[in-house]
């Protein structure tokens, strides 16, 4: 019995002084994985800064990486699409170089976008286009050479015409957006359409 409660107690403390390097390991991972999205969301927001109030969704989105472009661009085997990874992040900790005032929930969009609106139907401008952009958080290959994230979004349109204001179908698009790493830098090499509307 004595035997038995020392080989308990040897295997708890193996496990309990194992578990830092575990824990320690795996904050390691997520700050180079934060450091290498924040890097590559600098080269997103380059080629498409947002323009408006409210434009960046405050979430991340979940829309899944097609199994074909998970295996043609990371070298993955699947058999399934790719969710995107979870994080504990906003966006708005990731993509630093967009103002914050680009970064709205749901609730605020909304309210800024009636806003909006109201104002419009008073004032005397031609047109009206509000703008919605959500990104995924990025998918690395091992390496962090190769990176994949989902870009959708949608555009309302108002315009002003002599028999008053008239609202266009809105439009929506989305796309799996593939980036290589150059030295220090991500540059965007193709981009696959998932869905328009």
């Amino acid at each position: 019995m004595a035997d038995r409660r020392r080989a308990v107690w040897l295997a708890a403390f193996v496990v309990c002084c194992s578990l830092p390097g575990v824990v320690r390991a795996e904050d390691e991972s997520n700050v180079r994985l934060n450091a290498e999205a924040t890097l590559l969301f600098k080269a997103v927001l380059a080629e498409r800064p947002p323009s408006q109030p409210c434009e960046l969704d405050s979430t991340w989105d979940n829309y899944p990486i097609p199994e074909e472009v998970a295996r043609e661009h990371l070298g993955l085997r699947l058999h399934a699409e790719l969710s995107p990874p979870y994080s504990a992040t906003t966006p708005y900790e990731i993509i630093e170089s967009a103002d914050s005032a680009f970064f709205c929930s749901a609730d605020e969009t909304k309210k800024l976008n009636s806003e909006r609106l109201t104002q419009f139907e008073a004032g005397t401008e031609t047109r009206l286009d509000i703008i919605s952009t959500k990104y995924t958080f990025p998918v690395f290959s091992d390496d962090y050479r190769t990176a994949v994230l989902v870009a959708s979004g949608s555009r309302s349109t108002w315009l002003r015409t002599p028999e008053g204001v008239r609202r266009f179908p809105s439009g929506a698009a989305g796309y799996a957006v593939v980036y290589e790493k150059s030295g220090d830098a991500w540059r965007r090499v193709t981009q696959i359409e998932l869905f328009i509307t």
